[in-house]
């Protein structure tokens, strides 16, 4: 085994070399005049542990992810089943919310919460931007409510359960955004 630096003053005169894992003896000249260096390898224990806690969390952020996915797509259905039967005119019955409906998408699509469809702007938003659009939509949405368009008290609802969607949204795009530049720092700091 090779020599080990034994005090503050022997470490001093050690440096890294290229690769991470290795220390390098400064040179020193022997007998003959020839800068000598000796190789000592350190094993990273810690940076295995490292790399599995991390590789066993992404698996779980992985695993995460799936179920949000799957929880947010069948609570899309669910309400897309309920907004269309709840704007679907039916013989006989007078009251429906199709023309309220029909404004609040439009106020929606208008506001470009999660996308623009302007050429001047970036197709997709940051989380800062969709947060500032879906503020912009719930006051134009708060305009709208002011003049009574929405009649079924289901609608309202369901009206509760979309705004609930996009927060839910919002909520899985700064997650996904934290895990981004985590695994940023993470790749940058090798």
């Amino acid at each position: 085994m090779e020599p080990q630096p034994q005090s503050l003053e022997e470490l001093q005169n050690w440096r890294c070399s290229t690769k991470s894992h290795d220390l390098v003896r400064a040179p020193t000249t022997g007998k003959s005049g020839d800068p000598q260096f000796v190789r000592v390898e350190v094993p990273l224990k810690n940076n295995d542990e490292f790399f599995h806690i991390l590789q066993h969390g992404l698996s779980g952020l992985n695993a995460l992810h799936g179920q949000e996915k799957t929880a947010l797509s069948q609570e899309i259905s669910d309400l897309a089943k309920v907004v269309s039967r709840l704007a679907k005119p039916i013989k006989g019955m007078q009251r429906t919310d199709l023309y309220a409906w029909r404004a609040i998408f439009n106020l929606y699509l208008e506001s470009n919460v999660f996308f623009s469809t302007n050429e001047n702007e970036s197709f997709t938003r940051s989380p800062a931007q969709v947060q500032r659009q879906l503020q912009v939509f719930s006051n134009r949405l708060d305009e709208l409510q002011q003049s009574n368009v929405i009649i079924l008290k289901d609608s309202k609802v369901a009206l509760r359960r979309f705004l609930l969607v996009n927060a839910n949204l919002l909520r899985v795009l700064k997650f996904q955004q934290l895990n981004m530049q985590a695994a940023g720092k993470i790749l940058k700091s090798k």
